[in-house]
C-alpha cells in the first residue's frame, strides 16, 4: 500500500484528528504558493496550454458513476438538512442581506442575480444543465410562468425530487431529462431551440468542454 492510499485510508475512516489535517492543509497550502511564486509568467502560461491540449484529448466527463454515489444519489432527507429552503447545492450570494436573513434569502438573491446577468425574460425556452436538485429550475418556472424551463441532471433521486416539487407547486413549465451527459444523444425535449443555456458549478466537474459544447443544444 502507498503513502497516498493509506493516508485516504486514514482520512476516510476518520482516524486523523482536526489538528493534523489542518495542518496537513496548511504544509499542502505553503508549498504550492512556493511553487506559484517560483514560477515565471512564461512557464506558468506554457503549463497553462498544456493543460488546455490535454483537455482537448480527453472525454467530456470521467467518472460520473462514482460522482453520483458521493454526491447525487444521496437520499434527499440527508440534504434537506443540510442545504437551504429551495436545496441549492451551488454557491449563494450573502451581500446586500437584510439583518436577520439568511441562507434562504441569499438562495434566491444568487438566482436573481442570475436572471440579471443572463437577461432572462418571461417566454424564453431556458436550459438548466446541471441542474441538482433543482433550485434554480423551480425558481425560473415560477418566477417565468410563460417560460418552457428544462432542466437535466445525472440522477434519479434529483428528478423525482423536482418533479414532485412541481407537482406540489402546479407547474406545468417545467420538465426535468435524466442521463449521463457524457454520452447522452439529445432527443426531445432537448432537440429543439433554448433561448438561454444556464449551468451553474457544473463545468469544473467536465474536462472537454469542446465536446460538450457540441452537444445537440442549441442556444438561439
Amino acid at each position: 500500500m502507498d503513502y497516498n492510499t493509506m493516508l485516504e485510508k486514514l482520512l476516510d475512516g476518520g482516524y486523523l484528528p482536526t489538528t493534523v489535517i489542518r495542518a496537513g492543509i496548511r504544509q499542502q497550502l505553503r508549498q504550492r504558493l512556493t511553487s506559484i511564486a517560483s514560477t515565471s509568467n512564461a512557464s506558468a502560461y506554457d503549463t497553462k496550454m498544456k493543460y488546455v491540449e490535454l483537455l482537448r484529448e480527453r472525454p467530456i466527463a470521467i467518472e460520473t458513476s462514482k460522482a453520483n454515489t458521493q454526491h447525487y444519489e444521496v437520499g434527499t432527507g440527508v440534504l434537506n438538512n443540510m442545504l437551504g429552503p429551495r436545496m441549492k447545492y451551488s454557491c449563494c450570494l450573502y451581500e446586500g442581506l437584510k439583518p436577520g436573513q439568511g441562507l434562504g434569502e441569499a438562495e434566491v438573491l444568487m438566482m436573481e442575480d442570475y436572471v440579471k446577468k443572463a437577461d432572462l425574460k418571461d417566454g424564453m425556452a431556458m436550459f438548466d444543465l446541471g441542474c441538482g436538485w433543482g433550485s434554480l429550475s423551480l425558481f425560473l418556472a415560477e418566477k417565468f410562468p410563460n417560460s418552457k424551463i428544462t432542466g437535466f441532471s445525472n440522477s434519479r433521486t434529483q428528478k423525482e425530487y423536482i418533479d414532485s416539487q412541481a407537482r406540489a407547486k402546479g407547474f406545468d413549465n417545467l420538465t426535468i431529462v435524466t442521463g449521463d451527459i457524457a454520452t447522452y444523444e439529445f432527443q426531445a425535449p432537448l432537440t429543439g431551440s433554448f433561448d438561454r443555456v444556464l449551468s451553474i458549478e457544473l463545468f469544473e466537474h467536465m474536462k472537454n468542454y469542446q465536446l460538450l459544447l457540441r452537444k445537440d443544444v442549441t442556444e438561439t
